[in-house]
């Protein structure tokens, strides 16, 4: 059975283009934006799949509708917002999708601070996945139970 880790110190993360090639696959309607905060407005810019994190401040939001303006202020209803959160935690590493989108994508798969790995335990074996500042690594065997 394949699962993918993070092999470097950071965090388990999706570039963006993998990302919404996993959303598209998934069939998942996404819209996203770079949000930007300044004091106690939020300002979005639209970006397409060709955008690239320049650092790992930025902040990407995958919203399911499009926004009905590019300003928000806290002081305004949010309600109307629907975040997209694919859960990468636990058994979801053997999500036949997400490995398939790192094949496809290789080191383009990786965003600044992550390096997907795809690696191979035994099938039929449970796992947990341990990490330690965002570098990860696998125990497998069978019946492991919550740790």
């Amino acid at each position: 059975m394949k699962i993918i880790l993070n092999k470097c110190f950071g965090g388990f993360e999706l570039s963006h283009v993998a990302y919404l090639y996993l959303c598209e696959v998934k069939g998942i309607d996404v819209h996203s934006y770079l949000a930007e905060s300044k004091y106690d407005t939020f300002h979005f810019k639209k970006i397409d799949k060709s955008y690239k994190k320049s650092n790992v401040f930025e902040c990407v939001w995958y919203l399911k509708n499009e926004l009905p303006k590019m300003e928000l202020s806290l002081e305004e209803n949010w309600d109307f917002l629907e975040h997209i959160d694919l859960d990468f935690d636990g058994a979801n590493r053997a999500d036949l999708d997400l490995i398939r989108t790192v094949e496809i994508f290789g080191e383009a798969a990786n965003p600044i601070y992550s390096k997907l790995t795809i690696v191979e335990i035994p099938d039929g074996n449970d796992f947990i996945i341990h990490e330690n500042d965002g570098f990860e690594s696998v125990v497998y065997g069978q019946n492991l139970g919550k740790a």
